[in-house]
C-alpha cells in the first residue's frame, strides 16, 4: 500500500473500518532528510555530515515483500531500489536491515552491518543480531526515525501528526 493510499482511506474511513480493512504492520516515518538531496544519493553519508531535516512529514511503508524480490524469509530495508522497504536517505545503507518473521509472530529486526546502524527504543543493534519487535517501538535507520505499528496505531497517530 502506497502512502497516498493510506492517507485516503484514513481520511476517508472510521477507525474500526480502516483497521477491519487494513491488517499487517507498517513503519510510519515520521521525519526524513531532504529528498532533494537524497535524490540520486549514490554513497552513504557518516551521521556527522548530510543535508539537515526538513519540517517534519510522515510517510508509510508497509511490511511486505515487494514483488519480485529474493529471500522470502526477509523484508529488506535499506537506500537501494531493490528492498522491498526502500528510505531514499543518504544516511541509510543500500542494504540496511532485514526484517524476518519469529515463529511466534511477528518480527525481528537486524541491523545488516549498516554505517549509521539501526537502534530500537534508543538501544544500537549488534549486527547480525535479531532483536524482536513490538507494536510502538520506536526504530532508527540511519537519521531516519520510524514506529513500528500495527493497523489501528496506524490510524490513531496519523490522526494525531496530520
Amino acid at each position: 500500500m502506497r502512502s497516498e493510499d493510506a492517507f485516503k482511506l484514513i481520511d476517508s474511513l472510521p477507525r474500526a473500518k480502516f483497521v477491519a480493512q487494513v491488517s499487517g504492520n507498517f513503519l510510519l516515518v515520521v521525519s526524513m532528510l531532504d529528498q532533494q538531496a537524497a535524490k540520486g544519493a549514490f554513497h552513504t553519508h557518516s551521521e556527522g555530515s548530510g543535508p539537515t531535516l526538513r519540517a517534519p512529514k510522515l510517510e508509510i511503508f508497509e511490511v511486505v515483500k515487494a514483488r519480485g524480490n529474493p529471500f522470502p524469509d526477509r523484508i529488506s530495508v535499506g537506500r537501494a531500489g531493490n528492498c522491498d522497504i526502500v528510505l531514499p536517505d543518504p544516511s541509510v545503507s543500500k542494504l540496511h536491515a532485514h526484517l524476518r518473521p519469529r515463529k511466534e509472530g511477528g518480527f525481528e529486526l537486524v541491523d545488516v552491518g549498516s554505517q549509521n546502524g539501526t537502534t530500537v527504543n534508543g538501544v544500537k543493534l549488534v549486527p547480525d543480531n535479531g532483536r524482536a519487535l513490538a507494536t510502538r517501538d520506536s526504530l532508527v535507520f540511519g537519521k531516519v526515525a520510524a514506529k513500528f505499528v500495527d493497523a489501528g496505531m496506524l490510524y490513531d497517530l496519523v490522526k494525531t501528526l496530520r
